[in-house]
């Protein structure tokens, strides 16, 4: 324990002495490892986080809250140590808190004082609807991320209402969210417009070209767009983004893409670092060589259910030679 405070105070001293270099997060970084580390014996983990301090010195900076680790305490148990926070906390992940429903979320965000600088929010793999959005709509205008993966009682109502309070928003993952369709994510491209860069709706049946015209004409900065399990058509995908967007991620799996799909990616999307392209069992493998030659931004390549066992050496040579990571 000792050694840990030791540990603590260097820190602290260290960026005392040099003020102008501190990043907003480079301080909370260091005590909230320790609270997502279960195993040390340090002080009670919510007090540390309410009182993050060291022989009297507090960090006065924003936060990165991260209690996903801590699923085994109920919401309200740590209702009053969110309010002492106040405005503290900028990133706040309640991800697999897998009891945490709209009742818990209304008396953790109830408080006038809480959260009202909250700009990142990960509520993924709980039990959240649209009541429970719509508290955080209210009480969060300044988000720029929400991450709802998971969340199968979210639907458009949801979207709608983060669409009318939220219009900051930069970066939404929806994944698993199957009652999201289209409607929902026009209202969201309508509001947020040219802030929105990441948008996720794996797994999300009721998104169809809709969405992707919607993207088209009101996102022109979409920078990843995560469509795996959608009904989305190929031939709206390709004008999208032989015209509008240029992407640095794209999940493009189980899609029927072609080896002419893959050629317009080398043309017009150059920017790319993150491709996946898994499950689609119509292109070839010189279209995939040509991919992993000729995109030279590309760092992964995602090729599950494409690759057989004996062929993966060769594969994994040839791309690291080309300098990326492949997945199959």
């Amino acid at each position: 324990m000792k050694r840990l405070h030791g540990e603590l105070q260097e820190l602290l001293d260290d960026s005392a002495a040099r003020p102008s270099k501190i990043h907003k997060t480079l301080i909370p970084r260091y005590p909230l490892q320790i609270l997502v580390q279960p195993k040390l014996e340090v002080l009670d983990p919510l007090e540390f986080l309410v009182r993050p301090r060291c022989n009297g010195l507090e960090l006065d900076c924003p936060l990165e809250l991260d209690l996903s680790h801590f699923v085994e305490h109920n919401p309200l148990e740590i209702k009053h140590e969110l309010a002492q926070l106040c405005t503290s906390v900028s990133s706040l992940n309640l991800s697999f808190w897998n009891y945490l429903t709209d009742d818990h979320l209304t008396l953790l965000l109830g408080h006038k004082s809480v959260l009202p600088n909250i700009e990142r929010l990960n509520i993924s793999h709980t039990q959240v609807s649209d009541s429970g959005i719509k508290i955080i709509a209210n009480k969060c205008p300044n988000l720029t991320s929400i991450n709802l993966t998971g969340c199968h009682e979210v639907t458009d109502v949801s979207l709608s209402l983060l669409a009318q309070n939220c219009k900051k928003i930069q970066h939404m993952r929806l994944s698993g969210c199957s009652l999201v369709g289209d409607a929902g994510v026009q209202l969201i491209a309508q509001e947020t417009k040219d802030h929105l860069r990441t948008l996720d709706v794996k797994d999300c049946p009721l998104v169809t070209d809709k969405t992707l015209m919607f993207l088209g004409f009101y996102c022109p900065n979409i920078s990843s767009l995560q469509l795996k399990n959608t009904n989305v058509t190929i031939g709206v995908l390709s004008k999208l983004l032989a015209t509008r967007l240029h992407l640095t991620e794209l999940n493009a799996q189980g899609l029927l893409i072609t080896d002419s799909f893959l050629l317009l990616l080398l043309r017009s999307q150059q920017t790319l670092k993150i491709l996946d392209i898994s499950f689609c069992f119509h292109v070839s493998f010189s279209g995939i060589r040509r991919i992993i030659k000729e995109l030279d931004l590309l760092e992964e390549l995602h090729l599950f259910g494409l690759l057989k066992c004996h062929e993966s050496t060769d594969w994994e040579e040839y791309s690291s030679q080309h300098g990326l990571s492949l997945f199959f």
